[in-house]
């Protein structure tokens, strides 16, 4: 019980510190390493050029006052995750210079890195939430998402799984980053936001990296645990068998753990429902929605989704799924459509969806089935019977 009670004081002391205004986000923008991110990451500033050098020489100047900035937060622990130095940080991703960066996420970038000693070292990636040139819509709540992501990851109620990308390290040192255990291999790893659009990533692929999505948002849901924003960048997919891991989500309006919770989040980088200051986890549904219509129609969310369900509901599989069957297409099409209908209570719950989607799948598995029964009868009747 006493490991239970330290897991909670440390998560505790990290959010007494990052969210209620002790540290701010002050102490991460004004770090010398955002001067020399590369102008092709940091915002452009639409000023002269002599305003633009006096702004630089302000930010430094700004550095300088922060450069002794304590912070320690009074455990070695957070969640039951180590916490690490910046120096421990630098050790996992030796350099964040904006050329390694495997892709950006909803509040920073991503990078690969290494973890362990020796010849048991093992390949990690590392996401950081950037405080970056010029000044930002946003940036203020960062630490908020931060703080968020960490509740979710160390939440020993559902971390264990197997979808979520499981968090081994976490640091708050000068630069705000979670370490995951995710094998990256640039000629293996996928994100789904990579093959989203592509041909060779066929229907029974998106269909089952859809169920593996709707099975974790049905598992958080049963603990009242809604995530507010996931988009295809959010979804890693490290191997061929399609196995999806979520190492990424954005903020919500209304946070985590319960619907007395009325802390608001004012800064939103991602996709959300339109429910505002009333979130819910039927607010997953509604996104999860917006993510299945990407997925059947394979091409990005645009309002030609609107007008097919305003006019008339038609059906929006893309053409060249020619495995899917006009029944399933209907189902799935009216799903996305109950899915990001305006009114929360329209909508269906995530477990509602997974029936569906499991159900498509099924159907399409003995659609091919029998499919492969007539090609071997129509085979087996070319072949002429031995004398």
């Amino acid at each position: 019980m006493k490991d239970k009670v330290d897991e909670d004081e440390g998560l505790m002391m990290m959010m007494k510190k990052l969210e209620l205004d002790e540290w701010g986000f002050l102490p991460y923008f004004y770090s010398y390493f955002n001067y020399h991110e590369s102008p092709d990451w940091r915002s452009p500033l639409n000023r002269s050029y002599d305003f633009l050098r006096r702004s630089l020489q302000d930010f430094i100047d700004d550095c300088d006052q922060y450069e002794s900035f304590d912070f320690s937060i009074g455990t070695e622990t957070v969640g039951g995750v180590k916490l690490c130095s910046y120096a421990e940080l630098q050790e996992i991703n030796d350099n964040f210079d904006s050329n390694r960066c495997i892709q950006k996420t909803l509040c920073g970038r991503l990078f690969p890195g290494t973890i362990g000693e020796g010849s048991e070292k093992r390949s990690v990636i590392v996401k950081t939430w950037d405080f970056l040139l010029p000044y930002g819509h946003g940036h203020v709540q960062r630490p908020f998402d931060f703080c968020d992501q960490i509740k979710l990851f160390t939440n020993k109620e559902v971390n264990t799984h197997p979808r979520l990308a499981k968090l081994c390290a976490i640091c708050c040192d000068i630069r705000l980053a979670a370490v995951y255990d995710v094998k990256f291999d640039e000629n293996t790893t996928r994100f789904l936001s990579d093959v989203l659009l592509k041909d060779d990533f066929g229907w029974y692929d998106r269909l089952n990296v859809a169920i593996q999505l709707a099975n974790l948002l049905v598992s958080l849901h049963e603990k009242d645990i809604f995530l507010g924003s996931v988009t295809a960048s959010c979804i890693m997919i490290p191997d061929k068998e399609m196995n999806i891991k979520l190492f990424d989500f954005g903020p919500a309006p209304t946070r985590l753990y319960g619907k007395n919770n009325d802390m608001t989040i004012k800064c939103h980088p991602g996709r959300e429902a339109p429910d505002r200051g009333y979130m819910s986890t039927k607010s997953d549904v509604y996104v999860f929605g917006m993510l299945l219509v990407e997925l059947i129609t394979k091409k990005e969310l645009d309002d030609s989704f609107s007008d097919s369900k305003e006019g008339g509901k038609k059906n929006v599989v893309d053409e060249s799924f020619k495995e899917v069957d006009p029944e399933t297409a209907s189902r799935i099409t009216s799903l996305t459509y109950r899915c990001t209908e305006w009114k929360p209570e329209e909508r269906p719950t995530m477990k509602d969806v997974l029936d569906v989607l499991t159900e498509a799948m099924k159907m399409g598995a003995k659609g091919e089935k029998r499919k492969r029964d007539e090609n071997e009868a129509v085979e087996a009747a070319a072949v002429p019977l031995l004398a």
